[in-house]
């Protein structure tokens, strides 16, 4: 009974001394116990607010075009309006999956806003003909208004430090915006006839096809972990929603006094809706 009592005594001590604490080093120090790594920053679902200006370059064209019977003239005069800026401001949500250094995402967002582009003007004087009977202005003026745009873009990002990442995005573009054609017209048809002369002035306006356009886009920009819930970011996108082309207003039914005619006047647009916009904004990760 004592050999039974003291065996229990010598396995009991054993095990107390195995949980007692860390490993004793040879050194007589003890293993330190190894810090958690912080989770990664910009793993998770987010959703945010950003505000963008809007950039677009001179892409509306206008073309003034007029015919007399008795003088063969085509004219055609181009021009190209300047450069505008325009803002916006939206939501964005996305999911981002971050592996190492590598982030794997989705984004989409939303935008309202205003870019107003005025130009496209084209003016057409055609003098009075060689015996005097006939005279011809067309004006042309263009303007595209941009209202709002939606992206949905794949991300694909690096992560520099622990709270910056840079990225690459491209998708699919949506966007709606309004495009105006006014074309003015004055002419004269005179003949030895004063009951067979007729003159005229006319305005003219037409809206081009205002439906929802579909494009792409492409960009990149930086966003940096300002805490776990919380990221900025900055970001540049080219979006490219197609051209509306060849807009058309004016007269095209021949117009006549005696042997003269006036066989047409017309404006003629078209208009690039391409823009570029730099866009700032808070992210709140879930």
């Amino acid at each position: 009974m004592k050999k039974i009592t003291l065996a229990f005594g010598i396995a009991f001590a054993s095990c107390a001394l195995a949980f007692a604490g860390p490993e004793a080093l040879a050194a007589g120090k003890e293993v330190a116990p190894q810090p958690v790594p912080p989770p990664p920053c910009f793993d998770g679902w987010y959703i945010g607010i950003h505000g963008a200006g809007i950039f677009e370059s001179a892409d509306n064209h206008a073309i003034s075009q007029g015919e007399h019977s008795e003088l063969s003239f085509d004219g055609v005069v181009r021009d190209s309006g300047g450069d505008n800026w325009g803002g916006a401001g939206g939501i964005h949500f996305g999911r981002n999956f971050q592996r190492g250094s590598f982030v794997f995402g989705l984004e989409a967002d939303f935008s309202g806003g205003h870019l107003e582009q005025d130009g496209g003007r084209a003016a057409l004087d055609l003098p009075e003909t060689h015996d005097n009977d006939a005279f011809l202005t067309v004006d042309t003026a263009t303007k595209t208004t941009l209202n709002w745009y939606a992206t949905v873009r794949p991300r694909l990002g690096y992560v520099f430090a622990h709270r910056l990442m840079g990225f690459v995005t491209g998708g699919l573009a949506v966007g709606q915006a309004d495009f105006d054609v006014h074309t003015d017209i004055d002419f004269g048809l005179d003949t030895d006839n004063s009951s067979l002369a007729v003159t005229g002035s006319e305005h003219f306006r037409r809206t081009g096809d205002e439906d929802p356009r579909v494009g792409w886009t492409v960009g990149g920009g930086i966003d940096f972990c300002l805490g776990p819930h919380v990221i900025l970011n900055l970001m540049y996108l080219y979006v490219d929603l197609g051209e509306v082309d060849d807009v058309v207003t004016g007269i095209t039914t021949p117009v006549r006094a005696g042997d003269d005619a006036l066989n047409f006047a017309r404006g003629r647009a078209s208009s690039d809706v391409k823009y570029h916009l730099l866009q700032g904004g808070i992210s709140f990760k879930f």
